[in-house]
């Protein structure tokens, strides 16, 4: 007995309209071409984003090729290529590199498969423009190439015909067509009638959120004179890890968040030396040395700069990519929802650890240039443990952020509520300075308890535990509201 392509069994999601999908039971058998027909709002796109796991049903369970898509998502969605509600890409990516970062979820995909792609659906002439000039036919297209990309078993396929032309939806036919005859189940919903009927081998009829019958094509039309007869009939009677973090670090490149950090620490860094240098010559008088003005820097840089980027880059990539409903793009490949999560936190991580090692950089050339006899071993090591330790504090701040982002829905909240929270914790921390060290952004400038002349190992030890402590608490609690999001 093969195994079924989709089951799905008592599948139940309740909105607070009253709207939503209500004990939904089917199967779809491997070679099927099923099409899912019912009017808009019937509920076609909540059902296809619970099979594909956007969405968490309220009950009920959903199986692809045997692997459950709430208990093992990765297996689940190993074999299958989607295209859910509109065909989203990153606009500042072109039609090539966006297919390049969809093709890093899958080992055999190399440059001629994505050119083969490009080419079915009529984009392989569009391969190197910006998806933000697209017409809506042609992020159709693209959504297409996209979905079929990695040969899939099933293709799971939300309105496939949206935005097309005459042209383009008999190419799409002619596709499916080609494509079943080699073997690939499709799961194909739409409110188009007559290309359901002239495309689809078994149909289900979902009517205000529950399915009103299932029958095979041939079936209907042998009783009835056209599909739209019956449906009105009826009615009157739903590698990862890897890929995810290279694409998180493309896409972080892409958006020069990255440059505009360096641009602004770079031009910090030179006004603090030009400060120092005025004084030394203009006063006579001695400031810093080479290796005290990198930790001046910090002291300024760990308060400003640092976790502003931090807290920008934290928004762009939950709130951003949720409110741009790109976030599904990464969320409908063979990852887990604890994959995607991690590979941001991880870019966000090395974006903070990047920024400080670049200050860290530029701040000692530009003390040893100015100030080169002042210099030691000592003190270079006092300076890498300072920046070094200064990672850990402002990290934990910027999963703070995360947390936020996956609370609040617009980033412009998040960002204020953010700036209140850093403030907040700031002066909670003067006000109560035996409690400080759990006010996260107080202890920004504790690499001065690692690098004073006398250590109080009790108190790093302490500070340790509680950074540890707050900083598993809330990549935890933020990876559980991630989790639980409906997108």
């Amino acid at each position: 007995m093969s195994v079924k392509a989709i089951e799905i069994s008592g599948l139940t999601k309740s909105f607070k309209n009253g709207r939503g999908i209500s004990e939904l039971n089917l199967e779809i058998e491997q070679g099927d071409v099923f099409g899912f027909l019912g009017p808009n709002g019937a509920g076609k796109t909540t059902a296809m984003k619970m099979i594909t796991g956007l969405m968490k049903p309220d009950r009920g369970c959903v199986k692809i090729f045997g692997a459950s898509v709430t208990e093992d998502y990765v297996n689940a969605m190993k074999h299958v290529g989607c295209l859910i509600e509109t065909a989203e890409s990153y606009p500042y990516l072109t039609a090539n590199e966006n297919l390049k970062l969809f093709a890093r979820f899958y080992p055999d995909v190399d440059q001629r498969r994505i050119d083969e792609c490009l080419e079915i659906t009529g984009m392989l002439k569009y391969k190197n423009e910006k998806s933000q000039k697209f017409s809506l036919g042609m992020k159709q297209r693209m959504g297409i190439a996209a979905a079929i990309l990695s040969r899939p078993k099933l293709l799971i396929l939300d309105e496939p015909l949206n935005g097309l032309d005459v042209e383009g939806m008999l190419e799409m036919r002619k596709l499916i067509k080609q494509l079943s005859q080699e073997g690939t189940t499709f799961f194909i919903s739409s409110h188009l009638i007559h290309d359901v009927e002239l495309t689809c081998t078994r149909i289900g009829i979902l009517y205000g959120g529950r399915l009103v019958n299932v029958e095979y094509t041939e079936n209907i039309l042998s009783y009835y004179s056209s599909l739209e007869n019956y449906f009105v009939s009826e009615v009157s009677q739903m590698a990862g890890f890897k890929a995810a973090f290279l694409n998180e670090a493309v896409k972080l490149m892409k958006k020069k968040k990255l440059l505009a950090a360096v641009i602004l620490s770079t031009l910090a860094v030179m006004i603090g030396q030009l400060a120092v240098t005025t004084i030394k010559h203009g006063l006579g008088l001695r400031v810093v040395g080479s290796v005290e003005f990198p930790i001046v820097v910090l002291q300024f840089f760990s308060y400003t700069i640092l976790p502003l980027f931090a807290t920008f880059v934290a928004i762009d990539m939950f709130n951003g990519e949720t409110s741009s409903n790109t976030m599904k793009i990464t969320l409908l490949r063979p990852v887990s929802r604890f994959g995607v999560f991690s590979a941001k936190v991880l870019n966000l991580a090395l974006f903070i650890a990047g920024i400080l090692l670049f200050v860290m950089i530029i701040s000692m050339l530009a003390g040893l240039i100015f100030n080169p006899s002042t210099a030691s071993f000592k003190s270079v090591f006092t300076v890498i443990a300072s920046y070094a330790l200064t990672f850990f504090p402002v990290f934990v701040f910027a999963l703070i952020v995360i947390l936020l982002a996956n609370v609040i829905q617009g980033g412009l909240a998040v960002f204020f509520l953010s700036i209140l929270v850093f403030i907040a914790f700031n002066f909670l921390g003067i006000a109560f300075s035996a409690y400080s060290s759990f006010f996260v952004t107080s202890m920004f400038d504790w690499y001065f308890l690692w690098i004073s002349e006398s250590i109080n190992v009790f108190k790093i030890l302490r500070q340790v535990l509680i950074l540890a402590g707050c900083g598993m608490m809330l990549f935890t609690t933020g990876f559980y509201l991630f989790d639980r999001k409906d997108m």
